[in-house]
């Protein structure tokens, strides 16, 4: 399969552009599941709008005072297990997922190479840390309870973490009527008092595309004006390996 996105993320004065190809082959293990292997390639472009700024010690040089940015080298792979109900055939639903889709798990390091984003400061930091794009590396799963011939409800966990701070959770529902699905995220960080709520909108466009818009809003202290959150929108085409003639996955 080969797949891309792109991604537009704004957190106060900091943004971030991502553009990704990624590409993915499978193997069928037993009668209804499959393993995918992948891997993504892209560039991430960081900006961050130092006019935005305001430090409570003016002059200091570390602190832009105008629009700086860096692009980085983005590289990402995983594995991706899939069982389907047994006897059924698959077919493309919004988010990518298969209508018979039983059950799926899954491992991934995003940012392997784990980039400075250094240029973004004037001057190296004084402690003599350099800033990264961390390494992340997430594990996630679901189960596909089957409603009815269309309908499908989603529950689903994933859990990243960098190695080094405890470990992030985030817990979805996926409701779905084919072609459409809607979902709802909890997402808890390594403190406590620091948690977000999210949308996610997904529409099956036809049998290889599907198109899917995804809200996250931070339930912060710091976002009093409701002006930190993060949109993205996640268009995915699916080419089958072997040309029209191949068989459809099962």
């Amino acid at each position: 399969y080969v797949g891309g996105r792109l991604m537009v993320d704004a957190q106060g004065p900091l943004s971030v552009t991502w553009l990704e190809g990624s590409y993915a082959f499978g193997f069928d293990i037993g009668v209804a599941s499959k393993l995918r292997i992948g891997a993504s390639a892209g560039i991430k472009q960081f900006t961050l709008e130092g006019t935005q700024l305001n430090p409570a010690e003016l002059g200091d040089v570390v602190i832009p005072q105008s629009i700086v940015g860096t692009a980085v080298t983005a590289l990402s792979t995983g594995v991706y297990l899939t069982g389907n109900n047994p006897g059924t055939r698959a077919t493309s639903t919004s988010l990518g997922s298969s209508a018979e889709l039983r059950y799926f798990a899954g491992f991934s390091i995003q940012n392997l190479l784990e980039p400075s984003i250094e240029n973004i400061l004037l001057t190296p930091n004084s402690n003599n840390l350099e800033s990264r794009d961390e390494r992340t590396f997430i594990l996630s799963g679901g189960y596909n309870f089957k409603l009815d011939t269309r309908m499908r409800l989603m529950p689903s966990v994933t859990i990243m973490t960098n190695g080094v701070s405890l470990p992030q959770a985030s817990l979805s529902a996926l409701w779905s009527y084919d072609p459409i699905s809607v979902g709802l995220t909890y997402r808890r960080f390594d403190q406590p008092s620091v948690e977000s709520v999210g949308l996610i909108l997904g529409v099956n466009v036809n049998t290889n595309l599907t198109v899917t818009y995804a809200y996250d809003y931070p339930l912060l202290s710091l976002n009093g004006n409701g002006d930190i959150n993060s949109h993205e929108l996640v268009i995915t085409y699916l080419i089958k390996a072997g040309g029209k003639n191949a068989p459809k996955e099962g």
